[in-house]
């Protein structure tokens, strides 16, 4: 079915193309609600609009174990560029979703995590990053089955959810883990530490790993007895406890690899093991119709009732 081109946009002969991309999210213009955004075509013009995002792809960022060397799995992450191939920050892509509404970003996600699992490598548990908020609205249990569905694509998956910002996002976060851990469902919190981040105690007693920021590497020199070390170490202990499995991310440098060593995190991650693998790029259009170049796996989808945008959008 072709999908007409939004009034906002004009047609492309008479649109535009490649002017500056500001990633940023301002605050002076008004937000699009669900509504406007299911009238012009959901997520995918909102990012037209607001971007010029014309095509995404994916990156696998891989997961070392730190005692064998081994990859472990890997972190899917989004890639976005414009018709000139110039790259638009996934931060700012997701944060102008955010403020469409929990919903338009909740099939933004479902939609991307598809991708993700269709071009992942063959081995390793994949981790998917989601947002929370969509699945602490009145959305929330439909949500959660939906991406319980996506391990039928892929078992071995671990949902990422990042730390908590404030007491409205503590909020989101809970209902969102108890709606995913009721599906049986491996999940891991992001971003433990970094600046702005609140720690949840429900939340780490809940997840299956623990990620922790990269702002942790600033105290590696540190004297001994550093009250941000001595936290460190406590939460590596109740980890350790409690059977959960520890991450440290961006690791860059052997100073950096070093400290994980010293601080006995199970698992790393960083530029330092490369950027990933990434898939090839899909237009933005594509997405909830193509979702990757295998053969085989769009018959999976359809067999899953994920394959049309009508099937993810009702």
């Amino acid at each position: 079915m072709t999908r007409p081109f939004p009034p906002f946009l004009g047609p492309p002969w008479v649109r535009r193309r490649c002017r500056p991309v500001d990633c940023s999210v301002s605050d002076g213009s008004p937000a699009m609600t669900h509504r406007d955004a299911r009238e012009t075509g959901m997520w995918i013009d909102l990012l037209r609009q607001r971007f010029q995002v014309d095509r995404v792809a994916a990156q696998y960022q891989p997961l070392i174990r730190l005692g064998t060397g081994a990859v472990i799995g890997y972190e899917a992450l989004a890639r976005f560029t414009t018709p000139c191939g110039d790259p638009v920050s996934p931060q700012g892509v997701f944060q102008h979703l955010h403020r469409c509404g929990g919903r338009v970003l909740a099939d933004a996600d479902l939609d991307l995590k598809r991708l993700q699992l269709a071009a992942a490598p063959d081995r390793g548990t994949i981790f998917l990053n989601i947002n929370t908020h969509g699945l602490s609205g009145r959305h929330g249990t439909d949500l959660a089955a939906r991406l319980g569905r996506l391990r039928a694509l892929r078992p071995d998956i671990v949902l990422e959810m990042v730390e908590a910002n404030g007491k409205a996002h503590g909020g989101a976060l809970e209902t969102a883990t108890g709606l995913l851990k009721r599906r049986g469902l491996a999940l891991a919190l992001d971003d433990i530490g970094a600046p702005g981040s609140l720690v949840s105690l429900h939340q780490m007693m809940q997840v299956d790993y623990l990620k922790f920021d990269r702002a942790w590497l600033a105290r590696r020199d540190a004297p001994l007895g550093h009250p941000g070390l001595a936290m460190l170490d406590s939460l590596l202990g109740f980890a350790r406890a409690t059977g959960k499995v520890t991450v440290l991310e961006g690791v860059e440098t052997a100073e950096h690899l070093d400290f994980a060593h010293r601080i006995g995190v199970d698992v790393v991650q960083g530029f330092l093991f490369g950027a990933g693998d990434r898939s090839d790029d899909l237009a933005l259009a594509d997405v909830v119709t193509r979702p990757e170049p295998r053969a085989g796996t769009a018959r999976r989808l359809r067999a899953l009732g994920l394959a049309t945008a009508g099937e993810l959008h009702p």
